[in-house]
C-alpha cells in the first residue's frame, strides 16, 4: 500500500510491503517528477543511500529502495518494488532489484490519463519486463481518485518477459494473471562425441571422426533464452545439459544412426521420433561445424530434438520442482533427472 512517511524531518512517498500484519519494509520513491502537472519535490524527499531502521507503527522497520523480498513458500519468487515515476527514469530502481535477484517487480502508480498515454504506459511496462527477464505488475490510481484537474483510469498491467498477460482500464476490481518466473524445458538429443581433431571435414568422411554416442538432455530456460536473443546463455546455466548413462562406441551403431529417441516427464510420454529423421544429418552437421573451425577430441555435438518439448504445448508444459525427466535413445539407454 502507498503512504507518506515522515523520518528525520523528511517526508517520503512510500510503498509499505505488508505480510500477515507485519510491515516488512517501507520502500521510498527514488525519482520525483517536477514537471507539468507534477510537483512532488515540493513535498517529498527522494530515496537516498544507506540503511534506515526506525520505529514505525510499533515496529522496527527498514526504510530503503534497495530491498527485495524472497518468498519462503514459493522458491523462485522474489519481489522488488518501485513507485510510479521510477519506471520512467533512465535507470529505474528495478534494474538493480532484478540484478539482486528480484523475479517480479511491483509498481504503485498515480499516472494521470492523457491522450495516447495508456499505450505509452503499456509499452514501458512490457519493455521493462523484457529487459529484466521478469514479471512486472503495475497498479495505477483508480477512478475514485480523480479530481477536477486530473483523471486516473485504474490502468492495471501484468507483463512477463515482454508479453502482456493481463490489463484493465476504467474498471474496478482485481486484475489477475499467472506469472512464470522460470520457464524450464527439456529436449532429448543424441550426443555425438568426436574421437579426433576435426577441421574441414567432408560429409562423406564424417563417420571416421566419431568416437561414440550418448543421451543428452538439452535443458533450456526459455525465459532467459528468448530475452537474451542468443540461445547459448539459456542453455548453459549451472546444472544444465545432463548426459549419460554411458558412451556407446561408434563401432556398435551403424552410421548414420537410425535410433528411436523419446522423452517422458513424470511417466507421461512427451517426445518420440527416430534419429534417421534429423533435419540436418550428422555428416552435414560435422561438415558445417568444422568449416574453418577445429573441433578437438572429446567435443560433444548436440544434434537437435523432436517435437513435444514443453513450450510447444498449448498451454505450455514447463518443468516444475520435483518433476522427473527421462530421456531415452535406443541402444544407449535412459537418463533420469529430477528438477531441483
Amino acid at each position: 500500500m502507498g503512504l507518506p512517511v515522515r523520518h528525520q524531518n523528511k517526508l517520503y512517498n512510500c510503498a509499505a510491503v505488508l505480510h500477515r500484519g507485519e510491515i516488512l519494509a517501507l520502500v521510498p520513491k527514488t525519482y520525483l517528477p517536477n514537471y507539468g502537472e507534477f510537483y512532488e519535490k515540493r513535498w517529498f524527499e527522494p530515496a537516498g543511500p544507506g540503511d534506515r531502521l526506525f520505529s514505525f507503527c510499533g515496529q522496527e522497520v527498514y526504510l530503503g529502495s534497495d530491498v527485495i523480498f524472497p518468498c519462503e513458500s514459493m522458491p523462485g519468487l522474489t519481489v522488488g518494488v518501485e513507485i510510479c515515476e521510477d519506471l520512467w527514469a533512465s535507470t529505474p530502481p528495478s534494474v538493480a532489484l532484478a540484478e539482486a535477484g528480484a523475479t517480479v517487480i511491483l509498481n504503485l502508480s498515480a499516472s494521470d490519463e492523457l491522450v495516447g498515454k495508456a499505450e505509452y504506459r503499456r509499452r514501458l511496462v512490457c519493455g521493462q519486463s523484457a529487459r529484466l527477464v521478469c514479471g512486472y505488475v503495475y497498479a495505477n490510481a483508480g477512478e475514485g481518485e480523480s479530481t477536477t484537474d486530473l483523471v486516473f483510469n485504474g490502468h492495471n498491467i501484468v507483463a512477463e518477459n515482454g508479453a502482456l498477460l493481463a490489463e484493465r482500464r476504467f474498471a474496478t476490481g482485481l486484475t489477475v494473471s499467472e506469472v512464470d518466473v522460470e520457464r524450464l524445458d527439456y529436449e532429448v538429443e543424441l550426443g555425438v562425441i568426436l574421437g579426433k581433431a576435426a577441421r574441414n571435414v567432408k560429409a562423406e568422411e564424417a563417420g571416421d571422426y566419431i568416437f561414440g554416442y550418448t543421451v543428452l538432455n538439452d535443458v533450456s530456460a526459455r525465459d532467459v533464452q528468448t530475452s537474451h536473443k542468443q540461445w547459448y546463455f539459456g542453455k548453459s546455466l549451472d546444472g544444465f545439459t545432463p548426459m549419460g548413462p554411458c558412451i556407446v562406441t561408434a563401432d556398435e551403431i551403424s552410421f548414420p544412426p537410425a535410433l528411436d529417441i523419446s522423452s517422458a516427464v513424470n511417466g507421461e510420454p512427451r517426445q518420440h521420433s527416430n534419429t534417421r529423421l534429423f533435419l540436418t544429418s550428422i555428416p552435414a552437421l560435422l561438415e558445417e561445424l568444422t568449416a574453418g573451425m577445429t573441433l578437438l577430441p572429446g567435443t560433444i555435438i548436440a544434434t537437435g530434438t523432436p517435437a513435444g518439448v514443453g513450450m510447444g504445448f498449448d498451454p505450455p508444459k514447463f518443468l516444475q520442482s520435483g518433476d522427473v525427466v527421462e530421456c531415452t535413445i535406443q541402444g544407449i539407454g535412459t537418463i533420469r533427472n529430477t528438477v531441483r
